[in-house]
C-alpha cells in the first residue's frame, strides 16, 4: 500500500491532528515484492524462547520479512528435538541459562550441521555457564566485565564504542561506512576450539587500548565482540558392498553401489555465530541513527547462514531528522567553540593593526 511506501507518523496524526511522515520505503518494498515473485525458497528462522529472551524490534522484523524470512517461536523446554525445517536458530539476550538437556540438544543440532546465531545481553557470563560452555567448545571464551574504548567512542562515553570490522564475503555485502555503534558490550577472547575441525574467525572487535572493567579490574587489549566458528561435517553412509565370495558380475555391482554410496555422502557446514552485545539491533540505536549500518550487519550475519541467499532487505530512508555521531566530541567542542573564535579574533586583530598603522 502506499503507506507502507511513503510512511506517516499515526501517532501525530491521531493526538495532534497533523499528517508527517517519517520515512520513504519504495526502494525496499519493490526490492522485496521482486524478491518475492522470483525466489521459490522461503528460510525457516526459529528464535528460542524461556530464558528471558527480548523481542526482535519492527526494524529487524521488516527487513526480515522483505528478505522472505520466516520466523517462529520455539520453547527448547517443550521438545525433545529441533525442528527439521530449522534453517536458523536464533538466541537474542537469554537472561537465564540453558538448562544440561538444552544445552545437550544444541550440541545435537550443531553437531549434525546446525547454523545457530547467538546475541548476548546485559548478563554476566559466569551466570551462563551451559551456553558459555558450548561457545568455549567453538573457541569463544567469555572476558570478564564490560568493554570501554576511549579511542573509538560515542562523544566521550567510553562504554558506547564504534567496533573495528573486519568483514569479508557475503558479510561485506552492503557495507561502505563500517560504522557499527554498540553499548553496554561484554567481550570474548579466542582460544583453542574443543575439536581440529573447527575454525572460529573474529568479525568485530574492539581497539587495542580498549579496557575490559569489572568492579575490582581492568584489562587492556582488543576484544573480540562477534565471531563466526565453522566445522564440516560429513555423513558417510553404512551401507553393505556385499558377500565376498559373490561372482564377478555380483562384484561389479557391489563395486558400483559402493561408489554410489561414496558420492551420495553428504557434508555440512555447521555455523555458530556469536555477536557479544545484542545492542547491535537494539530500536533505540537502529532507529534514532539511521545512517549506521547496524541493520545491516546483523541482516548479513543472518544471510550468511543459508547458501544460494543474498540479503535484498533495504532498510526505510529516514525523513527525520539523523543526529551525527562524532566520536570524541570534546575535541570537536573545544575546536569550535574556542579555536575558530580565536581564528577570527586574531585575523580581525591584525586587520585592524594595519589599517590603524596606514
Amino acid at each position: 500500500s502506499f503507506d507502507d511506501i511513503l510512511v506517516p507518523d499515526m501517532y501525530s496524526y491521531y493526538y495532534y491532528g497533523s499528517l508527517s511522515y517519517t520515512s520513504f520505503d519504495g526502494e525496499g518494498q519493490l526490492t522485496s515484492a521482486v524478491n518475492y515473485v522470483t525466489s521459490d525458497a522461503e528460510q525457516v528462522i526459529y528464535q528460542v524462547s524461556g530464558h528471558g529472551e527480548q523481542t526482535l524490534s519492527t526494524t529487524i522484523t521488516d527487513l526480515m520479512e522483505k528478505n522472505n524470512y520466516s520466523l517462529s517461536d520455539l520453547n527448547l523446554l517443550m521438545t525433545t528435538s529441533i525442528p527439521e525445517d530449522c534453517d536458523l536458530l536464533l538466541m537474542y539476550e537469554p537472561v537465564t541459562d540453558l538448562s544440561e538437556d538444552e544445552a545437550a540438544m544444541l550440541r545435537t543440532y550443531l553437531g549434525e550441521g546446525g547454523r545457530v546465531m547467538i546475541l548476548m545481553g546485559d548478563t554476566n557470563a559466569l551466570e551462563l555457564s551451559n551456553l558459555e560452555g558450548i561457545l568455549e567448545e567453538y573457541g569463544m571464551q567469555a572476558a570478564d566485565g564490560y568493554i570501554a574504548d576511549p579511542q573509538r567512542c560515542y562523544q566521550g562515553n567510553y562504554y558506547y564504542i564504534f567496533p573495528e570490522l573486519s568483514l569479508t564475503g557475503e558479510m561485506a555485502e552492503g557495507i561502505s561506512s563500517e560504522m557499527v555503534l554498540l553499548t553496554n558490550t561484554h567481550g570474548m577472547n579466542l582460544v583453542d576450539p574443543q575439536r581440529d575441525t573447527i575454525s572460529t574467525t573474529a568479525f568485530m572487535s574492539s581497539s587495542e587500548n580498549s579496557l575490559a572493567v569489572t568492579e575490582t579490574s581492568q584489562e587492556q587489549g582488543s576484544f573480540t565482540l562477534g565471531a563466526v566458528a565453522e566445522e564440516t561435517i560429513t555423513e558417510s553412509s553404512d551401507e553393505d558392498s556385499g558377500e565376498e565370495d559373490a561372482d564377478s558380475e555380483d562384484a561389479e555391482g557391489a563395486d558400483s553401489s559402493d561408489e554410489s554410496s561414496s558420492d551420495e555422502s553428504e557434508s555440512r557446514t555447521a555455523r555458530l555465530t556469536v555477536i557479544s552485545a545484542g545492542s547491535l539491533i537494539d530500536s533505540q540505536i537502529t532507529d534514532s541513527f539511521t545512517q549506521l549500518e547496524n541493520a545491516q550487519v546483523f541482516m548479513n550475519a543472518v544471510t550468511a547462514n543459508f547458501e544460494g541467499v543474498q540479503n535484498l532487505s533495504i532498510e526505510p530512508k529516514s525523513l527525520s531528522v539523523e543526529y551525527n555521531t562524532v566520536q570524541h566530541a570534546g575535541s570537536f567542542s573545544i575546536l569550535v567553540i574556542f579555536g575558530i573564535p580565536a581564528v577570527v579574533l586574531l585575523a580581525g586583530f591584525v586587520v585592524w593593526f594595519r589599517r590603524r598603522k596606514a
